[in-house]
């Protein structure tokens, strides 16, 4: 009889259950060496979201920005199920416990959903008030309630939760200045790079968390995007091995991890869903800076 330290061996994901689910070390929707099922029978409420408004001038904090929306804390439910062999009703109790010790009570951890998808989304969650056993002869059906405290989703490594990000880098252009005419990218291209320019699409279904990081040695760069609008220019000499880091969503500068919010100025960079032609420039070529942009997409 397996023991509750014994990590669950899960089979491939097969027909059984095309859904699947996984939070810790608990997979559902697979089968594992023992025979037993952990079904996935629902997420809900997984895509639900409510917002607060706010309205007002802000130019005493952030600068003239527009006025803000808030998203609350999503509660959501993990209702599953085990299946024990007929012949193994006494798996029932250990499976149960299983999952009861394995939920993330006082640590948040990543709950991954893989729902007819090539890569898992994953939640940011934690468990919360008591859950529902219902138990029977050969199985048992659970519901779990979870609270995340960011409604949006995010491709996620299955294995380990990691966020999966894409990545797009360039050198410097050769001749500095000046600002090419954008050309529509079809969009069944990617990206294309080349120096001192990077064309890609963003995909997903809400705003996707993004860095624009900028490395030395490299004087006074400034960033453009054509197709959105923004520009961006950076009033610091960046030294060889120095990083920058702006990060759109937090919007915060980082030079090595110290502050530079004021060393900015044209406004603030939005990476947004869709198309995007970013340039970049400075006083002087340096073969060795790099712009790069890491985005990861996000869904609601």
């Amino acid at each position: 009889m397996p023991s509750l330290n014994t990590p669950l061996q899960a089979e491939p994901l097969t027909t059984w259950q095309e859904t699947a689910a996984r939070l810790g070390g608990l997979i559902f929707g697979v089968r594992d060496s023992d025979g037993i099922f952990w079904v996935l029978n629902d997420v809900p409420k997984i895509y639900d979201v409510t917002l607060e408004g706010e309205t007002g001038a802000r130019a005493w904090r952030d600068g003239d920005w527009m006025g803000r929306t808030w998203i609350r804390a999503t509660r959501m439910s993990l209702n599953v199920g085990v299946r024990v062999p007929p012949d193994k009703p006494s798996l029932v109790n250990v499976a149960v416990d299983k999952i009861k010790n394995a939920l993330p009570l006082r640590e948040s951890d990543i709950l991954r959903v893989r729902d007819y998808r090539d890569y898992p989304l994953g939640w940011q969650v934690r468990c919360e008030d008591k859950i529902q056993v219902k138990k029977h002869r050969v199985g048992a059906s659970l519901e779990i309630p979870l609270v995340a405290a960011s409604p949006f989703a995010h491709p996620v490594d299955w294995e380990t939760g990691a966020t999966v990000w894409d990545v797009y880098e360039t050198g410097l252009p050769k001749k500095t200045g000046g600002l090419r005419i954008p050309v529509t990218v079809p969009f069944i291209i990617k990206s294309a790079v080349v120096a001192g320019e990077l064309r890609f699409i963003v995909a997903g279904s809400a705003r996707p968390l993004s860095q624009i990081i900028i490395s030395g040695p490299v004087r006074n760069p400034v960033v453009r995007d054509a197709v959105a609008g923004w520009r961006v220019a950076v009033n610091l000499d960046i030294k060889e091995g120095e990083r920058l880091v702006i990060d759109p969503a937090a919007r915060t500068v980082e030079l090595n991890g110290a502050s530079r919010r004021g060393a900015i100025s044209g406004g603030f960079p939005v990476i947004d869903v869709g198309e995007h032609l970013i340039t970049w420039s400075a006083d002087g070529y340096t073969p060795e800076a790099r712009l790069k942009i890491r985005v990861a997409e996000s869904y609601l």
